[in-house]
């Protein structure tokens, strides 16, 4: 961590105060938790130095804001990450509402435009905008590992930045607590370790047994119209539903029903690792990969 420039002071907006390299994902989480206990307002950049890199091209950089230490918004450019997306896999707007609003949009803001439209209310723009920021904040602390190559697929960030920014640029405050923000994500990251045992191999393209019925959840059909035997388990428990954990504990309601299908072998009452521990190779056992590449999407 490096202190940036003498000459520049904290009233430059978008100047950067404090920058560094992120050697290790301990050193952003002391970033966070110091930026929370100064009671500062800021604006975190997290992104990869190499962008010549193709795999670093794929680390969309993120943003997260700050108001007297609470996190007060975040953004990425990752498209799993976005408002819209977010808001579909919830269930508060469909595909065709939010295409005809973002093809309506000139110069606002697409949670004010769908509010103005009474689209969704604002409870549900609220939730969404913190299911965002746990989303991004998660993603920024995973590394990414391709386990059949045991290399990474998508680096970590490397790099951060710490300015101030004109309170104007927020489409609305969350305040969220930062240090309680972290520890959810922590929390989550152990119950995933667990669920991820009772899956089968994530490489696995689930099939859909059946058609959605209009007495299904949301995420529920959502899954089903997502599975059609051609995209890996690793990337529907990336797109839905919102979070990783409950992503997980969906696909495992769906495979143990039957609704669900995958081509091995698979007993639902024993864990993921007894069941395939003669397909799996020594050197990517550790569930903290496994862990990984739950979170992993399949850009290509």
């Amino acid at each position: 961590m490096v202190l940036h420039s003498p000459s520049t002071t904290l009233d430059s907006k978008d100047q950067p105060y404090l920058q560094g390299r992120l050697v290790d994902d301990a050193l952003l989480t002391d970033v966070i938790s110091l930026i929370y206990q100064s009671r500062r307002q800021a604006k975190l950049v997290l992104e990869h130095s190499d962008q010549n890199d193709q795999k670093a091209k794929r680390r969309y950089p993120i943003d997260l804001y700050f108001m007297n230490g609470q996190v007060a918004y975040a953004s990425s450019s990752n498209p799993y990450h976005r408002l819209g997306a977010i808001l579909i896999r919830r269930g508060a707007l469909s595909e065709f509402e939010l295409s005809k609003v973002l093809s309506q949009l000139q110069g606002q803001k697409l949670g004010d435009a769908l509010l103005a439209r009474e689209l969704i209310n604002r409870e549900d723009l609220v939730a969404a905008l913190k299911d965002q920021a746990l989303i991004i904040l998660q993603s920024a602390l995973l590394k990414a590992v391709n386990l059949d190559e045991a290399e990474e697929v998508l680096p970590p960030f490397d790099r951060f930045s710490v300015s101030t920014f004109d309170e104007e640029v927020l489409p609305l405050t969350l305040n969220i607590d930062a240090q309680g923000l972290l520890l959810e994500v922590f929390r989550q990251q152990d119950e995933v370790k667990s669920m991820l045992k009772l899956l089968p191999p994530l490489s696995e393209c689930p099939i859909a047994q059946r058609r959605p019925v209009a007495t299904d959840r949301s995420e529920v059909a959502f899954a089903l119209q997502q599975s059609g035997g051609s995209t890996p388990l690793k990337t529907l428990l990336f797109m839905n539903p919102i979070g990783a954990l409950e992503a997980l504990k969906l696909y495992h309601e769906l495979l143990t029903t039957g609704d669900l299908k995958v081509s091995v072998e698979w007993p639902s009452d024993r864990s993921h690792q007894e069941a395939t521990k003669s397909e799996v190779k020594p050197e990517v056992e550790s569930q903290d990969e496994w862990f990984d590449l739950c979170f992993t999407p399949d850009m290509e």
